[in-house]
């Protein structure tokens, strides 16, 4: 690992091609490593995960541990236990166009501004890496009556009956519509995906108002993305003590749930539980209800 402690590395070429070695192969999903691939990669092989190369490179030079809280912010944590992964490799790359203003940096330049660091801003370098939240295009502002009529009339059998049998929980009059490109530009950067899993004191729901906090921190706190509080339906048509919290989001043309743990906003409601076959309870269940949802 010395030779990467360096100021100068071994072979100054593509930062992304570099990294390569550092990630998930693209043959685990058929698609862009995503960071739960990356665990189970870092899991099973003797891959050296990417936090290992920039920890060790920050024991010797302090230029290299001030890179590193960088990735941990880009990362959308403080601290490594608050990781689903070690870092993932789009996360240096994030920090390092930041830091050269270039759409592919080279190992040299990311390792040299290692001996600048204390030249750089650090908070404007902050505002530019993945955590920040997108700007987004302006959106059509659309009242309380429509937004109902929407989930309705776009999946009446999904879950309209569901919402006026539950709890509705009504913050705001206006709300910014989403548009299809807009929802997946906020999945594809939210840190939520990133935390790891953590019973009560960051499970499902906490993960959900993770998602939550980071609209609101950005002003898009009226976006239309809502939590919601899923349980399952056994054959006798109760709840069978199954539950899960996710967000549901309307935009202009569907009404789709986005699982906040992992990125992915193209789920129908009976995702979850249900889909896992007879749930933790070990009880059958035919189906899901959204009973409780927070806008």
């Amino acid at each position: 690992m010395s030779d990467v402690i360096e100021a100068t590395p071994p072979v100054p070429t593509s930062l992304a091609v570099y990294l390569d070695q550092y990630r998930a192969p693209l043959e685990m999903r058929g698609k862009w490593a995503t960071y739960a691939d990356q665990v189970i990669y870092e899991t099973n092989t003797t891959a050296i995960p990417m936090n290992d190369w920039l920890r060790e490179a920050s024991s010797n030079l302090p230029g290299w541990y001030w890179l590193h809280g960088l990735c941990l912010r880009a990362a959308g944590a403080n601290s490594l236990d608050d990781l689903t992964t070690n870092i993932h490799p789009d996360d240096v790359m994030e920090v390092a166009k930041a830091l050269t203003n270039s759409d592919d940096p080279t190992v040299e330049e990311f390792v040299n501004f290692a001996n600048l660091y204390n030249k750089v801003n650090s908070k404007k370098l902050i505002s530019l890496i993945s955590n920040s939240p997108p700007t987004l295009p302006p959106l059509r502002v659309i009242q309380t009556p429509e937004l109902f009529t929407r989930i309705l009339a776009a999946t009446n059998q999904n879950y309209g009956p569901d919402l006026f049998k539950g709890n509705v929980w009504l913050e705001d009059t206006d709300y910014q519509l989403l548009t299809d490109e807009a929802l997946d530009l906020l999945c594809s950067k939210c840190p939520s995906k990133k935390f790891k899993w953590v019973a009560e004191s960051r499970d499902c729901d906490d993960i959900s108002r993770i998602v939550w906090g980071w609209l609101s921190q950005a002003g898009y706190g009226n976006v239309t993305v809502f939590v919601a509080s899923i349980w399952a339906i056994g054959q006798d048509g109760n709840p069978t003590g199954d539950a899960h919290s996710v967000l549901l989001c309307v935009t202009e043309t569907r009404v789709v749930i986005w699982e906040g743990q992992n990125g992915i906003h193209n789920l129908d409601k009976n995702y979850y539980p249900q889909a896992i076959g007879a749930g933790v309870s070990g009880i059958v269940t035919v189906g899901n209800q959204i009973y409780r949802l927070d806008m």
